[in-house]
């Protein structure tokens, strides 16, 4: 997970790297818009509020 306060996000290289390193099945790119949507490498941008959801549900 990688957090963002801009609307157009984008990830850092350490995103990636991090994500080898722990072998990540899921990744998010969190941000402060109101929708959610896919981009490359399997990476789902998703605002904040659906991102505590997702976390509270795994609970």
């Amino acid at each position: 997970m990688e957090i963002k306060r801009s609307l157009a996000p984008s990830l850092s290289k350490g995103f990636y790297l991090g994500c080898e390193d722990i072998g990540a099945t899921k990744r998010f790119l969190v941000y402060p818009g109101s929708e959610r949507y896919p981009i490359a490498n399997d990476v789902t941008v998703i605002p904040l509020v659906d991102m505590m959801k997702e976390v509270a549900s795994r609970n």
